[in-house]
């Protein structure tokens, strides 16, 4: 039986930990081990956390960031895979045995993720689905287009991630550079489970919620920047992936920009800068300049 290390970054999750723990503790799954880094919670984070030790282990640090978190539960993590489960989510009670079944089935697949619910603080249906129908997902797919995988769903096969994996400079695109890279390393194998195995709780306090589009566009493009470089030594990127990957990210650091109704000058630039890297995103540029053009009048 394959061993799983579970991994929780928690940050002031005293709300919802409990119900995050307990969906863990349940699972059909047993053969795995649960480690949550505290990352220098103000609130009762570490006192709910404890009254389950030790079926659960609790490392305690200075705040240092979510990615710093896990990869402190990384360098701990015992078994063949690792799955990341973030402090306010909640999985299903299949959730492990449905994964690792589906891993040890396909040998060469760096990852595994799921399709989720989205809910409301309180718990409430937002999205029944999350994840819409896509085909098998490749590294070139999540870099040009499609990065489907909701973090909570995630399991990786361990051998396929550094002892740090991580990056503490990409405050919420951390989890976007270390799916590039598993993908990358695993010659892009991958494997969906296309159930709502993992309900996925939008809180304003989160990372995500409180980065403003502009920066999420910057970190967007700086994670892609960093899976290149980081590749460089190791499984180096074709010249022409990395032309169309970072045109990409260019394309969608406008496209935050434009949804969010600001910087459309700075938008525009970016669009143009996508473009002429990679000319098959004229079709999206073109939609995105209309869609610039009709607010700019009123219209949208």
């Amino acid at each position: 039986m394959s061993h799983v290390t579970v991994v929780t970054a928690a940050y002031n999750a005293a709300p919802y930990i409990a119900q995050t723990i307990e969906s863990v503790l349940a699972q059909t799954y047993k053969d795995f081990d649960y480690i949550i880094v505290d990352d220098g919670s103000s609130d009762e984070t570490v006192e709910i956390v404890t009254r389950y030790a030790p079926r659960v282990i609790v490392i305690c640090q200075e705040n240092a960031g979510a990615g710093a978190a896990r990869n402190r539960g990384v360098e701990l993590a015992a078994g063949d895979y690792v799955a990341i489960v973030d402090a306010d989510d909640v999985w299903a009670p299949d959730k492990l045995e449905r994964q690792v079944a589906a891993m040890d089935q396909n040998l060469t697949a760096g990852l595994c993720y799921t399709n989720a619910t989205s809910v409301t603080p309180d718990g409430s249906t937002l999205e029944a689905v999350v994840v819409r129908p896509h085909g098998l997902l490749t590294c070139r797919m999540a870099m040009t287009g499609c990065h489907p995988i909701v973090t909570s769903s995630v399991l990786f096969r361990r051998r396929f991630l550094e002892k740090r994996p991580y990056r503490t400079d990409l405050r919420a695109t951390e989890d976007y550079h270390v799916n590039l890279k598993v993908l990358w390393r695993s010659g892009e194998h991958s494997v969906f489970i296309d159930e709502p195995l993992v309900r996925y709780r939008i809180v304003e306090t989160s990372v995500l919620r409180q980065v403003d589009a502009w920066e999420r566009g910057r970190l967007t493009l700086k994670a892609v920047e960093g899976f290149v470089e980081d590749m460089r030594a190791e499984k180096p990127v074709p010249a022409q992936l990395q032309r169309r990957a970072l045109a990409y990210a260019h394309y969608q650091w406008a496209w935050y920009c434009i949804h969010a109704g600001a910087a459309n000058g700075f938008a525009t630039r970016q669009l143009l800068h996508a473009l002429v890297d990679d000319w098959r995103l004229g079709p999206q540029v073109a939609r995105q300049i209309a869609k610039m053009s009709l607010k700019r009048i009123g219209l949208k």
